[in-house]
């Protein structure tokens, strides 16, 4: 009898075993299936995004041809004058907005208000150099700067020598460009007071603003520019005038100039495409990712059509127009 009883929980036990590790094992082969789907998935959300960088950059290229040989026709080398100096002026734009990270081998557009603090902190953590160490210590200076302090300001050499670099990864971070625009007017135009750097926005736009597209002062006494105030001053400054908060994608990172091989939308951040995004980057020792501003950074469809709910249709076009480029490149429907 005790021989019966101690086969059946040998056979129990066993069973039990076999029941978990078949049990673990389906689970690993569906995880490992549910990743594959995605890897794959983001794969062909990659080649969709080159393929609209590809089209828009030969786009730009046909059009200035064009006007470069009517500028000629014309005797006159006006328009070919007036490219090289736009061309060197983008240029300036792109190499002020991209650091180069040697200790990482990886070319960063930090884009603002579009989490860039939050992976600012995260490359901070994986460098860990002892010579910014003085600067992190004061909190009222925003990460971005700190990077762009030791990693920025790339010498014409290097800069085209990692351009050219298969090694070098290149990484561009995006956002849906109205939800980028309510982030930027609430953290830096709405309030003043709200934070460090917030009078400097105040006194170089927001002031002039007013002053520009303040229709009625008797019912309006706030400083601040009104979100509406903010849309009219889009619609009547050129973008190449744009602060960086709020200055196009494709004129911040200069698509046709770099090759990005990882293009990561602020809107993945919150799902599954983390952890893949983070082996494409060689962070796998980081799992997560600290979202910082998380109130600005987590804004609603809801909280967005509450600021353009009393813009124009025609008025929201005309700002369509504006980010028509990354609208289009990037897949954003508004």
């Amino acid at each position: 009898m005790k021989k019966l009883k101690t086969l059946l929980k040998s056979v129990v036990f066993s069973f039990l075993i076999y029941m978990w590790f078949l049990g673990s094992t389906l689970l690993i082969q569906i995880d490992s299936q549910h990743k594959f789907g995605y890897f794959k998935q983001w794969d062909v959300t990659m080649q969709n995004l080159t393929r609209r960088i590809d089209s828009y950059c030969k786009t730009l290229e046909r059009d200035s041809f064009r006007e470069t040989f009517h500028s000629k026709q014309a005797n006159g080398p006006t328009a070919e004058t007036v490219e090289k100096l736009l061309k060197a002026k983008k240029e300036k734009i792109v190499r002020d907005n991209i650091i180069y990270i040697p200790e990482l081998q990886q070319m960063w557009c930090l884009v603002p208000k579009a989490a860039s603090t939050s992976w600012s902190r995260k490359i901070v953590e994986l460098v860990q150099s002892e010579k910014m160490r003085k600067d992190l210590r004061n909190q009222s200076v925003p990460l971005q700067v700190i990077l762009r302090k030791y990693y920025g300001n790339i010498g014409t050499k290097i800069y085209k020598e990692q351009l050219d670099s298969r090694r070098t990864k290149k990484i561009l971070l995006v956002r849906h460009p109205f939800s980028r625009l309510v982030s930027a007017f609430e953290d830096k135009l709405k309030n003043r007071k709200a934070k460090n750097d917030s009078m400097y926005f105040y006194g170089n736009y927001g002031v002039k603003i007013n002053r520009s597209f303040r229709k009625n002062r008797r019912h309006n006494k706030k400083k601040e520019p009104t979100f509406e105030e903010f849309i009219e001053y889009l619609l009547n400054t050129n973008p190449m005038e744009y602060d960086e908060h709020w200055k196009p994608i494709s004129l911040l990172c200069g698509l046709c100039h770099v090759k990005y091989d990882l293009i990561i939308k602020q809107e993945y951040l919150g799902t599954s495409a983390l952890p893949y995004i983070m082996q494409q980057l060689g962070f796998e020792t980081l799992t997560k990712l600290n979202m910082e501003n998380q109130s600005l950074t987590k804004l609603k469809y809801k909280n967005i059509t509450s600021y353009f709910k009393f813009i124009s249709p025609d008025k929201i076009e005309k700002l369509r127009l504006k980010y028509t480029d990354d609208f289009n490149i990037f897949g954003y429907d508004y």
